[in-house]
């Protein structure tokens, strides 16, 4: 094959503009001081809009526990026959409803169970045989007097709910119930979005794991968990700054008031530099003497690309990785695979990729997901791209083991943050048709799609 000398010549040109840029970095600097006070100022701001919009439903929560009309009525329950209790407890909880507008008022009784509403009685709640009703036992076990919940609302079509329980005891602080109130998190959400945009960061309240509580990204709640981050004390309530990803930051500071860490990072990773405007200018130079001699060196050299593109018809362009033609011509559709080379088959495709119009931005996932790909795969491992955002593996593994292996593949994507991966597997048949083995897979990984993606399904 014919070296083209431009690609030496483009390269050590770029490696020297990096090096440029890195004294201009180091000359001019970043003003730190400057820069870590503004992000605080931001963490600061969210935390104070916040608490603002929680305050109400905390205070109301707090005072209906401590009520004595509230602890009389559950004292004296075994007094009063069903129809007059339900009443009672409808008529006072619908007074604090209409008076405050929240989505949902409740009391639970420790002595029937019984989940009164202020639209009446809910339920009788069962927290060994009904998973949803677990709540209960995890809130009086942890002792607190009031504790702050992120769950879906069975009672209001399901939607996403910030519930704040309190714990209802009698002068003797024997226990008499839990009462409560819930808030749609739909406002909150639109305001975390507003500043996350506004200032280009990430806004998630995690519990002291990690597992996300509250974030703008529903559907991150209970399903991720936030790395990277030292989280505080819990005893510590100041905004904490750290170093964060690629020239990232985070601000983490735990609220009491919730129970939760505020963490305020910056997005993917990437902070905003606190360049001078003396290195922007540094900068701009370095990058048009580098256009400069690059295009002198195009225009001297008559290079045609400085781009390389595989003629391979057998090979996929943007990745490197054999594509769907090559599959088919070394095993055919109807063919089998005759050696026991290959143990497992997966087929894995990006989630709502089609909802990605930036032909750049689907370029650079495709690249990315490949990546990640290679290096959990491994070398045990055939990776063909099937088509624009689904790939084919042929696994030297178990079905046990490639599903181990799915799985780290998958959380490492979603760790990630930017897309998600469904993933079909199932074992290799060596009787059985190439295309038949293949479309188990394909049916396992739409049936992840079918039930929201982002997990693996064998079989």
């Amino acid at each position: 094959m014919k070296k083209n000398p431009f690609k030496w010549f483009a390269g050590f040109l770029i490696i020297a503009a990096i090096a440029l840029s890195v004294v201009a970095y180091l000359v001019f600097g970043i003003d730190h001081d400057s820069e870590r006070r503004g992000k605080v100022l931001i963490a600061e701001t969210v935390d104070k809009a916040v608490l603002d919009d929680l305050s109400e439903p905390i205070t109301v929560s707090r005072m209906i526990s401590q009520d004595q009309i509230l602890r009389e009525m559950l004292e004296n329950e075994y007094m009063y026959d069903e129809d007059e209790m339900i009443l009672k407890m409808r008529t006072y909880l619908n007074s604090i409803q209409k008076q405050f507008g929240f989505t949902s008022v409740y009391v639970i009784s420790e002595a029937s169970k019984k989940y009164y509403t202020y639209v009446g009685l809910n339920k009788v709640i069962d927290p060994e045989k009904d998973s949803f009703d677990t709540w209960y036992t995890i809130f009086l076990d942890g002792g607190k007097d009031y504790e702050l919940e992120s769950s879906t609302d069975q009672v209001n079509r399901d939607k996403l709910t910030i519930f704040v329980d309190g714990r209802v005891e009698d002068e003797a602080d024997t226990l008499l119930g839990v009462s409560g109130v819930g808030v749609e998190t739909v406002d909150i959400l639109e305001l975390l979005a507003l500043y996350e945009d506004e200032y280009g960061v990430r806004i998630d309240y995690v519990s002291a794991d990690g597992l996300v509580q509250m974030s703008s990204r529903t559907g991150a709640v209970h399903s991720s968990y936030v790395s990277g981050v030292e989280l505080t004390e819990a005893t510590d309530d100041e905004f904490k700054y750290q170093s964060y990803g690629v020239d990232g930051f985070a601000v983490v500071k735990y609220v009491k008031e919730l129970g939760w860490y505020l963490v305020v990072r910056s997005d993917e990773g990437y902070g905003e530099t606190g360049y001078n405007y003396r290195f922007f200018f540094a900068e701009v130079l370095i990058l048009i003497f580098t256009m400069m001699l690059l295009f002198a060196g195009a225009k001297s050299m008559k290079t045609e690309s400085a781009v390389f593109k595989s003629k391979d018809r057998n090979i996929d362009s943007l990745t490197g990785l054999p594509n769907r033609a090559y599959f088919i011509r070394s095993y055919g559709e109807r063919g089998t695979l005759n050696t026991t080379q290959y143990g497992s088959i997966a087929e894995f495709s990006i989630d709502d990729f089609g909802s990605i119009e930036n032909t750049v931005r689907s370029d650079r996932i495709i690249s990315s997901v490949v990546r990640c790909a290679r290096e959990i795969f491994g070398h045990k491992s055939q990776i063909i791209r099937w088509n624009s955002n689904s790939f084919v593996v042929l696994f030297e593994m178990s079905t046990d083991e490639a599903e181990e292996v799915c799985r780290k593949f998958c959380k490492a994507i979603e760790d990630i943050g930017e897309v998600t991966v469904s993933i079909g597997l199932t074992s290799i048949e060596l009787k059985e048709t190439l295309r038949k083995n293949y479309y188990r897979a394909v049916q396992n990984m739409y049936l992840v799609k079918e039930l929201g993606g982002n997990n693996v399904k064998r079989g």
